[in-house]
């Protein structure tokens, strides 16, 4: 039975080194993070990080549920936050190992971005 669960990602950009910059992707309720160079990669990052991490979790054995949430002030960043954008992770082929629990991803973006 498919079931669906909200994932709340924080999505911010952030200046490295040389002056370039980088997207970062904070999940909330569990602490997992994402990088990459640009908005559209960061968005596939996200999704692919949290598939995943789910199906990771499933080959072990493990509880994809059991990491704790991500530090208060990634929480505090977003619910500062104004802009929205809601994706939803959608299941490929029936026979692909897609049978679990479909996250519905609701990101926003950092103040500035």
């Amino acid at each position: 039975m498919e079931t669906t669960t909200e994932a709340r990602v924080l999505i911010r950009r952030e200046v490295v080194r040389d002056g370039s910059y980088r997207w970062v992707a904070q999940v909330l309720e569990h602490d997992l993070a994402a990088q990459a160079s640009s908005i559209d990669e960061i968005l596939y990052e996200v999704r692919r990080m949290i598939v995943g991490h789910i199906l990771s979790c499933e080959e072990q054995g493990l509880d994809p549920y059991a990491v704790p949430p991500a530090p208060k002030e990634y929480e505090d960043e977003y619910n500062a936050s104004e802009s929205t954008l809601s994706l939803v992770i959608t299941r490929g082929k029936p026979d692909e190992a897609m049978m679990h629990e479909v996250p519905h991803i609701s990101a926003r973006f950092a103040r500035g971005v």
